[in-house]
């Protein structure tokens, strides 16, 4: 697929947060999420893969998360890689106690199809969070799903090789039922570029609007504007 030919893709995707902006409460906010993600490979279908996040709001004091995500990935198939992990997230916000969470996961991914150089996969997670609600005794529970379609295009080499630029889209949608409180639906768009150095390195820029709560067990939802950084680092046996 010529690059022209994904315009009509690019335009949704930065259109829908204007479009769903309007039907959240509260006026949007901005901020940037920081993901330094690492991937172990044990054997050739095999990897330790942990993610290291940070985000916050602007300024820092009003809202900041940290989390560390430890999962292992298995290839079950050509096309098909198993996970399992969890992950281990403290939010703070200004004016509020803060929050730390447990969440055990367990996720599906697969590619198709393809068009051309654009690669499309599909990404499905179930999540158990177990958090710490400020002034409950306890731990409080919710289930969570989520899906993301992913779209990747190179725009200077003919595929995903060496020194490869490209353009890369997405759309994630959440759906979390919580015990004794509103279930919630979030969706999540981003859009941006990113930069293949070589199997062991690849870093991301992206725009991404969402709309979700500060807190996990805040049923007020927000729309958001974030800035997303990402660095790709893998290791291999040899």
């Amino acid at each position: 697929m010529k690059p022209l030919n994904c315009i009509p893709v690019l335009c949704l995707l930065f259109m829908v947060p204007s479009i769903v902006s309007s039907q959240d409460d509260g006026e949007p906010n901005g901020q940037v999420w920081h993901y330094l993600h690492n991937s172990v490979f044990i054997t050739e279908r095999l990897a330790y893969v942990h993610d290291i996040g940070f985000r916050h709001a602007f300024p820092v004091k009003d809202l900041w998360r940290i989390y560390y995500r430890p999962s292992l990935r298995f290839a079950a198939g050509d096309n098909l890689d198993l996970y399992a992990g969890t992950a281990f997230i403290n939010t703070r916000e200004n004016g509020a106690q803060g929050c730390f969470e447990l969440r055990p996961w367990q996720a599906a991914s697969f590619e198709w199809p393809r068009y051309g150089k654009m690669r499309l996969d599909h990404f499905f997670r179930l999540e158990e969070r177990l958090f710490s609600e400020p002034g409950a005794e306890g731990i409080s529970p919710a289930l969570r799903a989520r899906y993301r379609l992913n779209m990747k295009l190179p725009l200077n080499k003919p595929g995903m090789r060496n020194n490869t630029l490209y353009l890369k889209g997405n759309a994630e949608f959440f759906y979390q039922i919580s015990m004794g409180q509103e279930n919630l639906f979030h969706r999540r768009f981003g859009a941006g570029l990113g930069y293949r150095v070589d199997p062991r390195w690849a870093m991301e820029l992206l725009y991404v609007f969402t709309n979700t709560s500060n807190i996990p067990f805040d049923d007020i939802v927000y729309p958001v504007h974030v800035l997303q950084v990402k660095l790709y680092r893998a290791f291999f046996p040899h």
